[in-house]
């Protein structure tokens, strides 16, 4: 059977509205240019040669409405204190496996080296650079030194304070400020204790809306279950799902594993893990990759962050970079031979991912908190979606 050329269609439709209100709100990536407070600029202190640079610390706290003010003479923990205290400030940071991070919406599709492929409109989970750290202490805080008259002038960070502050938040995190995060979102998702997160932060889960979603009701009844159902019959109808004989096709298991799976996404955070979906038949062309991108395009409005599998060893080198960014949906795509990774299974079935970093001594620890997808032909002569 071709692709269904209405279910593309609507895909199609929703990613176009999605780009469209995005743009018209003029939606930018968290960048390291993105403003996130607005200070009132610090008088230019005096100008004087650098002389004796012992002085009394700053403190990281703002007079009035000025910048807060960095010593950058002061000692090593007085002012890794205090400049966690204005980075924190900032709103902008958390801390992820020892890690100082930040939410960013991709702006256009990246390939990278190794094979994975990420779309435009994907929220993931950035590692922040020594230089960027600098540039924002420098663009949020006046940093000064004395002269051996006590004249202060300009003096920009130096890399050793970036490196400190780095290495803070690996060895010593529960000191440092910034709040936890482990998943990134840009629709609506269901918490652990029941209640629903529209945007904001809360229990290491930040979501930055795209755009403005339907509310939902506090008391939902049994029919709004099945309102909303139905609605999700419209984008799979006219897909081959595996079926006995007489079987509607939306009562069919193929049918509730995709349910499972778009519900997974929307309540990933209540879930400490959840299984991977396979997607088969035994034909190209049958919209096996589509359900997967129609799935991820109808709950998160983009599509799936691809990654191949050609052996198992070189499968287990992109599990890192996926799970460091905390893709929300990623699927496995076209495998042509059985897959098989022990890391992989770890990271599903235990909800975290222990390794060493390629090319560094140093291990860590990640939360896998995306829903996994695989897709392939098989030599079945039906077509069907299923859990693994």
């Amino acid at each position: 059977m071709p692709i269904p050329e209405l279910t593309k269609g609507i895909m199609e439709n929703i990613i176009t509205e999605n780009t469209q209100e995005i743009n018209s709100k003029n939606v930018g990536a968290m960048s390291d240019t993105t403003p996130q407070t607005t200070v009132v600029q610090a008088q230019p202190p005096t100008v004087g040669a650098p002389g004796n640079d012992n002085a009394t610390p700053a403190k990281a706290v703002r007079t009035g409405r000025t910048k807060p003010r960095l010593n950058m003479a002061a000692p090593i923990h007085a002012l890794v204190k205090d400049s966690e205290a204005v980075l924190s400030a900032l709103g902008f940071y958390y801390q992820r496996s020892g890690e100082i991070v930040y939410p960013f919406v991709l702006q256009q599709d990246i390939f990278e080296g190794a094979g994975v492929s990420r779309k435009r409109f994907s929220i993931i989970i950035k590692t922040e650079s020594e230089f960027s750290i600098l540039r924002r202490l420098a663009s949020h805080a006046h940093c000064f030194k004395r002269d051996a008259k006590g004249v202060e002038y300009w003096s920009d960070p130096p890399i050793k304070l970036a490196q400190h502050l780095h290495d803070h938040a690996a060895q010593s995190p529960e000191e440092c400020p910034y709040p936890r995060l482990s998943l990134v979102s840009s629709t609506p998702v269901l918490m652990p204790d029941g209640s629903v997160l529209e945007k904001g932060y809360s229990n290491e889960v930040f979501v930055r809306p795209l755009k403005k979603y339907p509310a939902i009701p506090d008391t939902p009844t049994k029919d709004d279950a099945i309102a909303a159902l139905k609605k999700f019959e419209e984008l799979y109808q006219l897909f081959p799902f595996k079926a006995e004989e007489g079987q509607a096709w939306n009562r069919t298991p193929s049918y509730a594993a995709v349910l499972a799976a778009s519900l997974s996404l929307v309540a990933r955070p209540a879930l400490p893990t959840v299984p991977l979906f396979g997607i088969t038949s035994p034909t190209p062309g049958t919209g096996k990759s589509l359900i997967a991108q129609t799935i991820s395009t109808s709950m998160l409005g983009h599509k799936t962050t691809g990654i191949p599998f050609k052996d198992e060893e070189e499968f287990d080198k992109l599990l890192v970079p996926v799970l460091r960014a905390a893709d929300r949906i990623v699927s496995i795509e076209n495998l042509s031979r059985p897959l098989q990774s022990d890391h992989l299974t770890h990271a599903i079935s235990d909800g975290i991912y222990k390794t060493r970093i390629l090319g560094k001594s140093e291990e860590i620890t990640l939360a896998n908190r995306a829903v996994w997808f695989a897709t392939g032909t098989t030599r079945d002569q039906t077509w069907n979606a299923r859990f693994v």
